[in-house]
């Protein structure tokens, strides 16, 4: 006959083994789990680390190559050689030639233009969403437009002709009472800036359009503008860079770049201070690249030319 007493702490040394077994299994795991999160810890402070590591290797916007000697300064005797190209931006570069390159502060009246517009204060406390429309009225242009709600640019592009260009514009620019819109371009022909309105959208699920008064600009004419810096002939082949000097009157408003002429159809880009002013064709027509203040600087400025191929 089978001993009841001893049955019983057979059974409870048993539960007691299982029970440490369960709970070594259970260590064994969270110890597994735990090297696991350490080892993808590690990966991921490894990944970051080479991610800082390979900032510095991101592509600049300004080209890096060198341009070419000024050989009639240093070496009178020889011919200047050529340019290696950028390869960024050309695998054939061209030459061109630009006349009468200048950085001028034209007439207030022709660069720029302002208009103005309402909220009442019902309609600015319920303010939710406001888009601006505008037409400028030209055949062609390949002028930036700047828009200027309360100082601030929302718009700095070339629009689209005889076509309604959107903008969306943030509230807080738009005040109770009386708003001031501000235009500035460089206009090559005369054009005028038609069919504005502002779409304000309110809280309540209600919008209002209001129609704003046209704006005319007309093409800078000779003797209007006030030169600041002559620049020599530009002669591009793919990279040329000029450093000038200007002064914090010279930069207060902006600037505008033009040039005259040149000896064959192509495009260019250009920058001041790194900044993209222009990226397009140029004509033998005068051409004004309108360059605003905050990509100006009191003191040394570096514009930048770079020729391409069409």
């Amino acid at each position: 006959m089978i001993n009841v007493k001893k049955l019983l702490i057979i059974i409870e040394v048993v539960k007691i083994k299982k029970i440490i077994l369960i709970g070594s299994l259970f260590v064994l795991i969270l110890l597994i789990i735990s090297c696991g999160n350490n080892d993808e810890n590690s990966g991921m402070e490894d990944v970051t680390a080479q991610a800082v590591k390979t900032v510095d290797n991101q592509e600049l916007q300004c080209p890096e190559c060198e341009p070419c000697q000024e050989c009639e300064v240093c070496e009178p005797q020889k011919e200047c050689p050529e340019c290696e190209p950028c390869p960024n931006f050309s695998e054939n570069p061209i030459d061109i030639k630009l006349t009468k390159v200048s950085l001028v502060k034209p007439a207030e009246s022709s660069n720029s233009k302002k208009t103005v517009y309402k909220l009442t204060q019902d309609e600015y406390n319920a303010l939710e969403a406001a888009t601006f429309y505008f037409e400028p009225r030209c055949d062609e242009t390949d002028n930036k437009l700047i828009i200027e709600f309360d100082n601030k640019e929302v718009y700095n592009d070339v629009p689209e002709c005889s076509k309604i260009n959107e903008v969306n514009v943030d509230t807080d620019l738009l005040y109770y009472g009386t708003n001031i819109i501000k235009f500035k371009t460089a206009p090559s022909e005369d054009y005028r800036i038609t069919n504005m309105e502002l779409k304000s959208e309110f809280n309540d699920g209600t919008s209002d359009t209001q129609k704003i008064y046209d704006v005319r600009f007309e093409r800078s004419g000779e003797g209007n503008e006030e030169e600041v810096e002559s620049i020599s002939d530009v002669e591009i082949r793919n990279y040329k860079e000029y450093e000038i000097d200007l002064s914090s009157k010279d930069v207060e408003d902006g600037l505008v770049l033009q040039f005259t002429g040149a000896e064959r159809d192509g495009n260019i880009i250009v920058y001041a201070n790194d900044e993209l002013v222009y990226e397009g064709k140029i004509s033998r027509r005068t051409n004004k690249i309108y360059v605003p203040k905050e990509y100006l600087e009191e003191g040394t400025n570096y514009f930048t030319f770079v020729g391409v191929g069409k």
